[in-house]
Formats: C-alpha cells, structure tokens, sequence
C-alpha cells in the first residue's frame, strides 16, 4: 500500500479485513472506491453485498445482487447472494 495506494487488489483486501473486523461501514468504503477498478467485478460486488446487508441497506445490497445476477449469473458470488448467505 506505501509503493501503490491505489492498488485496487490489495483495497478490497483491507475491505476484507474490515468486514472481518466487524466494521461494515470501513468495509462498505473501501468497495466503494474501488468497485470501477477491480478486473473482476463479481468480487467486489459480492463484498459490497455482505457490508450493506450488513449495515441494513437492503436497496443498495439488492443493486450489487442485481448486477451479478445479470451480469455473472453462474458466479460463486451469485449463488451466495442467492442462499441468502453474507459471506
């Protein structure tokens, strides 16, 4: 993160680690940022997921389930959303 802040992997990692931690709303900012820059898409559509739902934002969760699902309906990241599973 020093040599290359903006690196979109190692944002969602620390998203990742925020969720871990307990803390949606860190979580729900950093996929936020780099949701436009992540190669793949479903990733960090699938975290988003985890953090709104998590934080209560059932509109915003069901936006990141709607763009998996018609983008990537054969995804892991879909049949998550699908079980009603978080993570």
């Amino acid at each position: 993160m020093a040599i290359r802040p903006n690196m979109p992997e190692a944002m969602l990692q620390l998203g990742n680690i925020a969720f871990d931690r307990g803390d949606a709303a860190q979580a729900r900012a950093v996929y936020s940022a780099t949701r436009g820059e992540m190669r793949d898409p479903r990733t960090a559509c699938g975290w988003g997921f985890a953090a709104e739902r998590k934080l209560g934002d059932a509109t915003t969760a069901a936006g990141y389930a709607r763009r998996v699902q018609t983008e990537f309906p054969d995804s892991a990241q879909a049949q998550m959303m699908r079980s009603g599973v978080d993570r």
